[in-house]
């Protein structure tokens, strides 16, 4: 059930709140605005939410369209329609991201009795919300001050308060809202800004914002990721609203210098002085500064078929300090995946232009959020390991931590180069892939879908803006998109940027011949997979009350078998807080390299789910390999995880209490 209400959602029901007689869908088109298509829809969605909310939607044919609701509900839908609010919460989630966003929007203190009365739920529900919102807000660098008789308020530094607006606001854009999408192409704003934030700067022009931000990219040696260029649109827009209510941003002005010297600091200015004539407000200079850290740390998306473009790398003032750590990166994860990537020109380019803006985030204390970081630890853990292996070389070099959803970007550059690695060339039919989320995600679904079809020919990588025009230059067979897109004379395939089997089947059905390369590939169910497991360390129904009770058991079982070596326990916990290895009610801890003497499995089953790192986890599987190929490990994990993607399976083998009964069942899983 549709749970939020878009601003074009209110002003129909403004309408019918307003008159007294049935209204026509021709009469609605025409005070709206939009089609008849688009009034049906959004009528759909209305039905469905006042049904929750008290009131009914009535459509007579050959009449129209009416309200059915006593007075009381009338009221409160009023005060809806006429309140700026950009939700009308359900769901705890919704809830407060309703009550963050007034908070960090607010300048004096609101109280709890007031919120309570805006989204019509008890004071009691505010105060359970203000547990989650409390947390939530320290992990931002914010606080949350209480103060008798006057309420509720955050505080805490400026840039701290414009990153987790941003947070909230910089959302993907959800199916439903794909629906509203106008036919034609208009940018940024229409395709990657939600409603929430459209609704937030609704006195602000974001396509003005957009539009000089273009003008100045085409100034870049490279193109900004979808997700990039969206972040851009929301911190500036941010900064206007916060420059006009007197909120600035403060920064050392020996920071400010230093950006001053780079080439992005022109740029910014030429922004700011195509936002200060449209918006009559004057940016300072610690703005203009606060703008250019976000170019320099905006993700890059480029077309990378051409390994020749290396030599253009010169452009975006690539050093040798960074060649270097990039090709040291390289090194430490080809140890790691055991194959030899330094051949890859492509890997090399792709994570010196990743690697440029992430060093500038971090130095710059600009984190972004990774939306597919637990499908990536998940789906491609070879690849992550080698990834957070692989970053200590920036660690040693410039003294940065990466935190996981950098570790996980740069994962997804690995995972493209070992797919490209093993990959063979076929007659290939052409394709376009249209990727929005930036340039390691599009390379890993593209590096995938040539390895698990061959004869497509993936003849470029565009975003939506580029897509027309690639489409008359390459001329393609067919479109493969992770963004719905409509009116498109190709076939034209919506699939999940991991591709899922679901995705994997709807592709096939598109094509005519479908080569998967499984010769070379381990059949590790007729016996490789038996090597790795030793019914001394299976340990079902067991009783420990937290993950170091967990760890420490199966690696003294592995240590007094002669498996691991000195030091492994410490290893596995070292490997634990860098990033979790629990996914749901699963776990999969393992131990940096350097500390196996034979490979093994273990597996201890609890009776009670305990918590590790916010999962409540049931299962742990223990992973102790050694250097192996990477197609091998993808086997081990890929066994692994058909049995715990399967919730019957799970459940089977929670149910066995025998240590060879559970042997069997591992291997002989399908």
């Amino acid at each position: 059930m549709e749970r939020t209400i878009s601003s074009r959602c209110k002003y129909i029901l403004k309408v019918l709140l307003d008159s007294n007689e049935p209204i026509t869908i021709g009469k609605l088109e025409k005070i709206v605005g939009v089609s008849n298509k688009t009034i049906s829809n959004d009528l759909d969605l209305l039905e469905h939410w006042l049904a929750s909310h008290g009131g009914k939607l009535i459509r007579k044919p050959n009449v129209g369209i009416l309200l059915e609701v006593d007075n009381d509900i009338k009221m409160k839908l009023y005060d809806l329609v006429n309140t700026n609010s950009y939700y009308l919460p359900n769901t705890p989630e919704e809830r407060q991201n309703y009550i963050l966003m007034r908070l960090l929007d607010l300048n004096d203190y609101i109280t709890i009795q007031d919120l309570a009365d805006e989204i019509y739920v008890s004071k009691s529900t505010i105060n359970r919300d203000l547990t989650f919102i409390e947390q939530w807000l320290n992990t931002e660098g914010l606080k949350l001050i209480r103060k008798p008789n006057k309420g509720l308020k955050v505080c805490g530094s400026e840039k701290n308060m414009r990153s987790a607006i941003a947070s909230l606001l910089s959302k993907t854009i959800t199916k439903s809202e794909w629906l509203e999408v106008i036919e034609d192409y208009n940018g940024h704003v229409d395709y990657y800004i939600s409603k929430e934030a459209k609704d937030f700067f609704s006195s602000i022009d974001l396509n003005i914002i957009e539009r000089s931000i273009r003008k100045i990219e085409r100034k870049l040696p490279y193109r900004f990721s979808d997700s990039a260029f969206t972040a851009l649109i929301i911190h500036i827009a941010i900064a206007i609203t916060r420059i006009n209510a007197k909120k600035e941003i403060k920064l050392f002005q020996e920071t400010i210098d230093a950006l001053k010297d780079k080439p992005e600091y022109k740029l910014a200015k030429e922004i700011i002085k195509d936002l200060e004539q449209e918006f009559n407000i004057i940016f300072p200079e610690a703005e203009a500064a606060y703008i250019t850290m976000h170019i320099l740390g905006g993700k890059v998306q480029q077309n990378l078929l051409d390994e020749n473009n290396l030599d253009d790398l010169i452009k975006l003032n690539i050093d040798n300090r960074l060649f270097y750590t990039c090709k040291m990166m390289i090194d430490k994860a080809s140890e790691i995946l055991n194959i030899e990537l330094s051949y890859d020109r492509q890997l090399l380019m792709g994570l010196l232009l990743h690697i440029h803006s992430a060093i500038n985030r971090l130095l710059y204390n600009l984190p972004i959020k990774n939306p597919f970081l637990e499908e990536i630890k998940k789906l491609y853990p070879i690849d992550f390991e080698a990834a957070l292996y692989a970053c200590d070389v920036i660690k040693d070099e410039y003294d940065l931590e990466m935190n996981e959803d950098e570790i996980a970007y740069i994962a997804m550059h690995f995972g493209a180069a070992r797919e490209r690695y093993y990959q063979k060339d076929f007659e290939k039919l052409k394709v376009i892939l249209v990727c929005g989320s930036g340039l390691g995600s599009s390379q890993l679904l593209a590096s995938k879908l040539r390895r698990i079809f061959p004869d497509l020919d993936i003849v470029d990588i565009v975003s939506v803006i580029d897509l027309k025009r690639v489409l008359k230059e390459k001329k393609p067979n067919m479109i493969i998109t992770t963004i719905p897109l409509i009116n498109y004379e190709l076939p034209t395939i919506l699939v999940n940027p991991f591709l899922g089997p679901n995705d994997i089947e709807k592709i096939k059905m598109h094509i005519n011949k479908v080569s998967l390369n499984d010769e070379d590939k381990l059949n590790i169910k007729s016996g490789e997979f038996k090597k790795l497991i030793d019914k001394r360390l299976i340990f079902p129904d067991m009783d420990f009350k937290s993950k170091e009770e967990v760890i420490k058991h199966m690696v003294k079982s592995l240590h007094e078998n002669g498996y691991v070596k000195d030091g492994y326990y410490k290893s596995v916990m070292d490997r634990e807080k860098v990033s979790p290895t629990s996914y749901g009610n699963i776990a999969i801890p393992h131990a940096f390299p350097g500390y196996v003497i034979e490979s093994k499995i273990a597996l201890c089953i609890l009776k009670e789910p305990i918590d590790w790192d916010g999962n409540k986890v049931d299962i742990v599987f223990m992973l102790a390999i050694e250097n192996k190929r990477g197609e091998v490990l993808d086997e081990i994990f890929d066994h692994i995880y058909e049995i715990i993607d399967d919730k019957e399976k799970i459940n089977k083998l929670k149910s066995i209490k025998s240590k060879e009964k559970i042997v069997k069942f591992l291997v002989e899983v399908e």
